[in-house]
């Protein structure tokens, strides 16, 4: 069974169950969902197009009325038929590369938006910023201009020729590279998931101890709050 990280999917019981009953429970890497999951992909998109033109049908048969909860459920039935299908349902596998397995369903260009948001691992950072030697620019800087007809402009320039006359390419995002974003400055608590068997054991080990933490954390903040009552 395929699974995004929402944290009602860790239920401790419900990882239990499936341990026992021999389920595999396999989560999504994080920001795939969108191309992953197949009922979004085939299912729940087409059932928000027919919801929606079901609703606008029954706007124009209703003039002058507010659509409530107790009209939805009619709304919806005729809408919910023709999204929810076997078809629909065994496409969304097949759109996502899960059944029949195909490792190259998605092309290079699906891959390209988030080359602009691309940031560099964290300790990357930490460690470029501690190794990095002096900037060598400043003595280039220091240097006296020196004026249009003297030699270091006329060796610049034959540098700039012979790197014509070899016939090196150079592309323009090697010119001008796409922006990236920069390191976020806050952390946010939330552990950040990845893509992991869940019923496996040092994983469901792991989720259980975090649930343990979890848990001894709230009974000390209601004892604090009770004993701030007192």
């Amino acid at each position: 069974m395929v699974l995004d990280n929402h944290e009602s999917h860790l239920s401790i019981p419900v990882l239990n169950f499936c341990k026992v009953n021999g389920v595999v429970l396999l989560s999504f890497p994080p920001h795939t969902y969108h191309k992953l999951q197949p009922l979004d992909r085939t299912v729940f998109g087409p059932l928000k197009r027919y919801f929606n033109s079901a609703a606008d049908a029954w706007l124009r048969s209703n003039p002058g009325k507010v659509m409530n909860i107790y009209d939805i459920p009619t709304v919806l039935r005729d809408s919910f038929s023709l999204a929810v299908t076997p078809l629909n349902i065994q496409k969304g596998f097949k759109v996502t590369g899960i059944w029949p397995f195909n490792r190259e369903i998605f092309q290079d260009d699906e891959f390209l938006p988030s080359e602009v948001t691309d940031r560099p691992k964290p300790e990357n950072i930490n460690t470029s910023m501690e190794i990095s030697p002096e900037p060598e620019f400043n003595r280039e800087n220091q240097r006296t201009p020196q004026p249009s007809t003297s030699s270091a402009c006329s060796l610049s320039l034959d540098k700039s020729v012979d790197l014509l006359s070899t016939g090196t390419h150079i592309t323009p995002r090697e010119l001008k590279p796409y922006p990236k974003a920069m390191p976020r400055k806050s952390k946010v608590g939330r552990k950040k998931r990845v893509s992991a068997i869940l019923t496996d054991t040092p994983i469901k080990s792991a989720l259980e101890e975090e649930e343990r933490t979890r848990q001894r954390k709230k009974m000390w903040e209601q004892l604090k709050e009770t004993y701030r009552v007192n």
